[in-house]
């Protein structure tokens, strides 16, 4: 131990007498270290830790899938959950689910907050125990139980001051008296964001619908059971109800997605594994060039390593002395990457969309910090190894002989510091690559006609509940009094509202008929609607192609009327004028009406920048009143206000007008337009910044590399350049024969990272639109600029390689 104490102190005491190479080996490692260290922080809170739920890895989603009608997940009807509850035995317990927002009303200040709706079975699924309180029992979600609710810690401490005697309170949610029955405790349902209520879902088990699919399922495995045991059952299970009941099952099966894989989603997780991945080239490229600096100083170490060799020094010794030096380095290196990676992390979460899962759990813990001290470790010895072995390789004589000799370039030290320039050249071609490739597919992405205009258009929801609202005519009443209150601000160009704005993640798909065709529900085409409201067409900027839009005279009572849009048009009419041909909704009832086409719109890019057009039929929202679910899509319209001006400074003009009609509803998630657009390519920008940014860091290492290891040679080698120019060499050659031999190195990375870029390629491929991922022009670019940046690095080293005076590199001798 004494003998490390001592390799310690000199090596802290070589490092003082050498600040400039002290500072520049720490700092790049600290950049890699710690870049490194953020990423996988992310990484690790939203891929490998789990779950905040006991036992998380169990917990499984099930949802309704028609393959056939390309649905491979779809929500499920609640009678069919009604029959999986009863007759699974691969699962402990099955709960329905229903997210979205609820008014609460207390002290008669309303606010709209996240909730979930389930049904009693949730707590005993997530395994959730009260801070105070208690969870749903059984009965809670019955039709005839009183209303309780469940509340949420934040909530708790935000509404109630962190008030235990909270507890049988009651408030009014949905304008219903309910009664707080329990707290969560803090954390509990992080898996995705902060829920502040769980109220129960009301199902007759008995007579539940089986037509209109609308539930999300979630089930804990019993026992034992795997997956696998679990998925077989269900297929049975769902292959009995299509025999069954064929006019609403016949072609439906079950589909199991774990948990954990739902809340992070592929493209997220191969997002940040890329990303992990390219920023362990960073850390290796960084580690290169702090071998090229031991290497270096090396040389100038190496009559020093000889006398001490002379003088009986072992090998092992020596190897020590220098690998105590490189640990040592490693270390305060990554104690500092550990400082760039918590600003790195705040710096991460502020680039990171709002839809990354967990976002609020990334912190630094004992994995990150383990991963950390990993990381410093195998740097240490990456970059100190080969440096190490190459001084204590070398013979004391010799060693001795090129001291007293002078500025000899030593070929085995510049054949190592020429492989470390084509290795960081190479790495830093990968991470250009992956980075061009993601600018080049983000541009296509972002220029994509979407098919309305988001500029000076702004959004909110309102959601109406049934216990006030209790008519189709009163609702409808409400959302005509706002449009006339809003459209009468000035400065309103036009306003409307729908149950699924573009771009919001809603989609609502139905089966169809046209009138003279004989198709059976179970077989008929299918297409997206959406229900909207007069003046809706023009608050988005859609254009009508044909016919009209729809008017305050398309209400109940009234002939039917429907719009389509172009797709619709092409797909199912095709040779046919749509408009006066008429349509209805396959199955259901006699109350189900034939719409007739009075329109004709564009089309929209409704699910996101990357999505195709789909078919979609639009449908009044006074005349959509037959069926539960229209009339609950009734309840929770989006409206869309355009303005001339700046519509963010509408907003309290808005909220007054609205609060004149029912003061207890809130406006929620009230935005501009521009946002929600922008948030649908919020992973694409969140990977290209990044990955962009570790490419320009690779570059900057990597012609640093390339600078020092062109200086170091014409240094070593300025005997020789002086003898040449002292023989007539011109300098104009002089500085192309350097120029070259630092282009060649470059070069011959850009070719081997172009290599392993075109191999690693595919990749990419999920996270690229309407771009290939071995795209010849981003491939051609990166390795241009690869070449150019080389050549300026190595202009510098040329050029004082052909000034040098011969007499004075002679008399040096």
């Amino acid at each position: 131990m004494s003998g490390f104490a001592r390799d310690l102190a000199f090596a802290l005491r070589l490092f003082r007498q050498q600040p400039g190479f002290t500072a520049v080996a720490l700092i790049t490692l600290a950049l890699g270290i710690g870049a490194t260290t953020a990423i996988f922080t992310v990484v690790n809170a939203v891929i490998l830790r789990p779950l905040p739920y006991e036992q998380s890895e169990r917990l499984i989603l099930l949802f309704e899938s028609n393959v056939q009608r390309g649905w491979p997940t779809f929500s499920v009807a609640p009678a069919n959950y009604a029959d999986w509850a009863r007759e699974s035995r691969a699962f402990e317990a099955i709960t329905a689910i229903t997210p979205g927002t609820m008014a609460l009303v207390t002290n008669d200040e309303a606010e709209q907050v996240p909730s979930t709706t389930a049904t009693a079975e949730l707590f005993t699924v997530l395994r959730g125990r009260p801070l105070i309180g208690r969870a749903f029992v059984a009965g809670d979600d019955l039709p005839s139980a009183p209303p309780v609710a469940v509340i949420g810690y934040g909530l708790w401490q935000r509404r109630f001051a962190g008030d235990r005697s909270v507890v049988g309170r009651s408030v009014t949610i949905g304008d219903r008296p309910t009664t707080i029955v329990g707290v969560m405790p803090q954390g509990f349902g992080r898996g995705s964001p902060d829920t502040d209520l769980w109220l129960p879902l009301t199902i007759d088990r008995a007579q539940a619908e089986r037509g209109g699919r609308m539930l999300g399922v979630l089930g804990r495995l019993a026992g034992n059971a795997t997956i696998d045991q679990a998925r077989a059952e269900m297929i049975g299970i769902a292959d009995r109800l299509a025999r069954t009941y064929p006019g609403s099952n016949a072609g439906w099966s079950v589909a199991l997605v774990p948990l954990e894989d739902a809340v992070v989603g592929r493209g997220m997780r191969r997002a940040l594994l890329l990303l992990l991945g390219s920023v362990g080239f960073v850390l290796l490229i960084a580690c290169v060039n702090v071998a090229n600096l031991l290497s270096a100083r090396g040389v100038a170490r190496q009559s020093e390593m000889a006398v001490r060799r002379a003088l009986g020094a072992s090998r092992w010794r020596l190897l020590r002395q220098l690998l105590t030096e490189s640990l040592l380095l490693g270390l305060a290196g990554g104690a500092l990457g550990v400082i760039v990676a918590l600003w790195g992390t705040r710096l991460l979460m502020a680039l990171a969309p709002p839809g990354l899962p967990r976002l609020f759990e990334v912190s630094v813990d004992g994995r990150v910090l383990a991963v950390a001290l990993g990381a410093t470790v195998s740097a240490a010895l990456l970059f100190g190894v080969a440096p190490a072995t190459q001084v204590i390789a070398a013979r004391p004589d010799d060693a001795l002989r090129d001291t007293t000799r002078g500025g000899t370039a030593n070929p085995g030290r510049r054949r190592m510091s020429q492989f470390f320039v084509v290795l960081e050249t190479a790495l830093a071609v990968i991470v250009l690559v992956g980075a061009g490739l993601l600018i080049r597919s983000f541009v296509r992405l972002t220029s994509q006609s979407i098919g309305f205009r988001p500029e000076q258009a702004i959004s909110f929801q309102l959601t109406l509940p049934e216990g006030r609202y209790t008519t189709p005519s009163v609702v409808t009443d409400f959302h005509r009094s706002v449009l006339t209150r809003i459209g009468d601000l000035p400065g309103v160009e036009a306003v409307g509202a729908t149950h699924a704005l573009p771009f919001s993640g809603m989609g609502s798909v139905r089966p169809f008929v046209r009138e003279g065709d004989v198709v059976s529900a179970d077989n008929a085409p299918t297409s997206e609607y959406r229900l909207i409201t007069p003046g809706y067409f023009a608050a988005m900027g859609i254009p009508v192609v044909r016919g009209r839009e729809f008017t305050t005279s398309d209400v109940a009572g009234q002939p039917g009327a429907a719009i389509v849009n172009e797709s619709f048009a092409r797909r199912f009419f095709a040779g046919r004028d749509p408009i006066g041909q008429r349509i209805k909704q396959a199955g259901g009832d006699a109350t189900v009406p034939w719409l007739t086409i009075v329109g004709v719109v564009g089309d929209v890019r409704h699910s996101g920048l990357a999505a195709d057009y789909e078919p979609e039929m639009f449908w009044p929202e006074a005349q959509a009143v037959w069926g539960a679910t229209l009339n609950r899509h009734r309840r929770g319209l989006t409206y869309v206000v355009r303005t001339a001006g700046d519509p963010v400074a509408l907003l309290p003009a808005i909220r007054t007008q609205i609060a004149s009609i029912d003061s207890r509803r809130p406006l929620v998630n009230a935005r501009p337009m521009r946002d929600l657009v922008s948030r649908s390519a919020d992973l694409q920008r969140f990977s290209m910044v990044l990955l962009a940014l570790f490419g320009g860091v690779s570059l900057l290492l990597a012609t640093a590399g390339v600078y020092g290891v062109m200086s170091y040679n014409v240094a070593a080698r300025r005997r020789e350049m002086g003898i040449r120019l002292a023989l007539g060499a011109r300098p104009r050659a002089l500085l192309g024969h350097v120029l070259r031999s630092g282009v060649v190195m470059a070069a011959a990375g850009a070719v081997i990272g172009l290599g392993v870029a075109w191999m690693l390629a595919d990749v990419l491929r999920t996270l690229l639109f309407q771009t290939a991922p071995r795209d010849g022009l981003t491939f051609a670019a990166v390795a241009l600029l690869m070449l150019v940046t080389a050549s300026v690095a190595c202009y510098l080293p040329a050029r004082r390689a052909a000034s040098v005076a011969p007499i004075e590199a002679l008399r040096e001798e």
